[in-house]
């Protein structure tokens, strides 16, 4: 019996293991040690094929298999995706662009306001006193808007703090970025300002903007408490309200923290029940309770199983030809200083007062983080789930090692098989 992988199915393997990617339901299988090594040889040496449990391996992989009566041998084939989607992974090919404001966020929550950063894998940038000397100036603004759609960016991020906290600025990057025909705009907000909201958003219409508002927790004096400011709760249900009225888009960014890991799903059940396109669960990456973190919640936050994804053949292809998250984006702060990430606030790439855009999408360094793949992660190369795990270099660098991953309770060299209730 001879066995071929259908098109839509890919088999990575790692260190002791192996995992089948189903492209066409968007699935990942574990597989066994035992498995591995066996459908290893019905699929790729099928001349050796007698020297395994065919049946059984046909049984096992007969979703994702074709049988054959002769053997076929293949040359490893790299998988194919249109012209566009290469396009959009293509390396010195600018497609995201982020703008961090210089403006302070209403809320005060405890895990964003201390002198170190929290590990976290999107957050505010909360500038204290900002130099007003240093600031970039409404030009400045539009000739970065300009050169980053002429140079291929098609999304748009506005951050913070919260950029509806400096409601006239906003509206002249929102009036620039649509003029340039930006695909999608995305602003991510505390959803407590909603009059600055309504004022921003009244005369907008049929436009590619899309919200990304900070959840905390279901409970209305949890989310208070974790905030540090009476009543935000009612304020971002009103917004949320509001968007829903208005059907402009929006996603929902829940955080856990230690105080709400416990009510994870119910929190997460009613998020979706709200009406968002999608509920993005975030955690607090520490041990620390006086910023919300405890030692449960950062192994927790550390299984692997959170970073899963439907996999895709376009998603396959992006992990292939640089990082998804990173690959084509660069962060501009409000005084002009670029970044790989809007959270990779120690790695500045140039600043826009002194280089174009251009200039610095050459740079060597820039490049090299736009086209590192998993294959040269330390520990995600060995790993069979390499290409189904959503990989956050800000959150899994250590100071010393790029490369590390620090938050991941798997270990693709254990004798353990996988499994949750086996590995944790």
């Amino acid at each position: 019996m001879f066995l071929r992988l259908d098109p839509h199915c890919r088999i990575a393997y790692g260190a002791r293991r192996a995992c089948l990617y189903d492209t066409k339901n968007g699935g990942m299988y574990a597989l066994n040690e035992e498995l591995s090594v066996a459908s290893r040889n019905v699929l790729y040496d099928v001349d050796e094929s007698h020297a395994v449990d065919a049946e059984r391996i046909a049984h096992e992989l007969d979703p994702f298999v074709v049988q054959l009566s002769a053997p076929q041998y293949m040359d490893p084939l790299r998988i194919g995706v249109s012209a566009s989607t290469r396009q959009q992974y293509n390396p010195k090919r600018l497609s995201h662009m982020y703008l961090i404001s210089p403006i302070e966020c209403p809320l005060d929550c405890k895990f964003c306001t201390q002198s170190a950063p929290i590990p976290r894998r999107t957050g505010c940038d909360r500038f204290g006193q900002v130099n007003e000397g240093s600031l970039l100036n409404p030009e400045h603004y539009e000739d970065i808007l300009q050169s980053a759609k002429s140079l291929g960016a098609r999304h748009l991020s506005i951050l913070g703090g919260d950029p509806f906290s400096q409601p006239r600025w906003l509206q002249k990057i929102l009036q620039t970025a649509i003029k340039l025909d930006y695909d999608l705009i995305e602003i991510h907000t505390s959803g407590y300002l909603v009059e600055a909201m309504r004022h921003v958003l009244q005369n907008l219409s049929d436009v590619p903007i899309r919200m990304v508002l900070q959840c905390l927790s279901a409970d209305s004096e949890v989310h208070d408490q974790i905030s540090g400011v009476p009543g935000s709760f009612n304020r971002l249900t009103e917004c949320i309200h509001y968007l829903n009225k208005k059907q402009v888009r929006y996603v929902l960014k829940y955080t856990v923290t230690a105080q709400t890991l416990s009510q994870k799903e119910a929190n997460t059940k009613y998020f979706s029940a709200l009406g968002s396109e999608l509920v993005v669960v975030d955690y607090l990456y520490s041990d620390d309770p006086s910023v919300g973190g405890s030692l449960q919640l950062l192994r927790k936050a550390s299984q692997p199983t959170n970073n899963f994804q439907p996999v895709s053949i376009a998603q396959m292809q992006a992990f292939e030809d640089g990082h998804p998250c990173l690959n084509g984006a660069i962060a501009i702060n409000h005084a002009g200083v670029a970044y790989p990430c809007p959270m990779m606030r120690e790695s500045p790439v140039g600043n826009v007062k002194r280089a174009s855009l251009s200039q610095m999408i050459r740079n060597p360094e820039l490049n090299k983080i736009w086209q590192l793949t998993v294959s040269e992660l330390t520990k995600c190369k060995e790993c069979e789930f390499r290409l189904g795990c959503f990989d956050c270099r800000h959150l899994q660098r250590s100071d010393a090692d790029f490369y590390a991953t620090r938050f991941c309770t798997y270990d693709p060299k254990a004798d353990t098989s996988f499994g949750i209730e086996e590995v944790w």
